[in-house]
């Protein structure tokens, strides 16, 4: 049996289970235009492949990224993709990141990201493992695994299902039935800062790390 959940407004089946908002506004219309990014960073075996022939090539700085392709990194691998709408994406190793080809959405099919949006510029899908996050102008990171996701809410305000999360809370959900039921929890802001490999391991500082920082001190 397909059992699905209503989460945003969103319908979804058991394996896109639940909805994470951060802030409010206006949802992003299905068919607005898929974006595109340019890699700003490449570090290790990082390849992009064709969503139609499936074959892959080595990706390079200055490169264009579109919704016909996916990004792949290998073990010790990581890329960095700026967004033609000023969203930044940073993939770590054994990850596998795509556009959605219709919806303008984000896809994690495995691996981790950390996904920075620009304020301002109404909602943003996340699809990850076995749940969605709707994200509004905030920093997320997102480790997906099979029948496992987590959501770091680094800045911002997020809602996944009846729950709220803030700076320096996480929600670690296994399964697709009882993601709601998964209690949240913190974790230490200024540690993550300083030892995940997404934010210290790329040449240039994470842009929403100001953000951050103030929304710790206000904690």
């Amino acid at each position: 049996m397909s059992h699905r959940l209503f989460c945003n407004g969103i319908q979804t089946s058991k394996h896109i289970a639940a909805g994470l908002l951060l802030g409010l506004g206006a949802p992003m219309l299905a068919g607005a235009g898929s974006p595109s990014a340019q890699f700003t960073e490449v570090v290790g075996k990082v390849s992009v492949g064709s969503l139609v022939t499936r074959g892959e090539t080595p990706a390079a700085v200055g490169q264009r990224f579109t919704s016909d392709e996916f990004a792949k990194t290998a073990r010790q691998s990581r890329a960095e993709m700026s967004c033609d709408n000023g969203a930044l994406i940073r993939i770590g190793p054994n990850s596998v990141f795509r556009f959605d080809l219709t919806r303008g959405d984000y896809r994690l099919d495995q691996g981790r990201g950390l996904f920075v949006f620009p304020k301002g510029q109404g909602e943003r899908r996340v699809y990850g493992g076995v749940a969605v996050a709707a994200i509004l102008g905030t920093t997320v990171y997102i480790d997906a695994a099979p029948g496992r996701i987590r959501y770091y809410c680094l800045e911002g305000k997020c809602r996944v299902g009846s729950h709220v999360l803030y700076c320096g809370q996480l929600l670690d959900a296994r399964g697709s039935s009882g993601i709601y039921a998964v209690p949240k929890r913190g974790f230490d802001v200024p540690t993550f800062l300083k030892s995940n490999d997404l934010v210290t391991a790329f040449r240039r500082p994470l842009p929403s790390r100001a953000l951050i920082e103030r929304e710790m001190r206000q904690r």
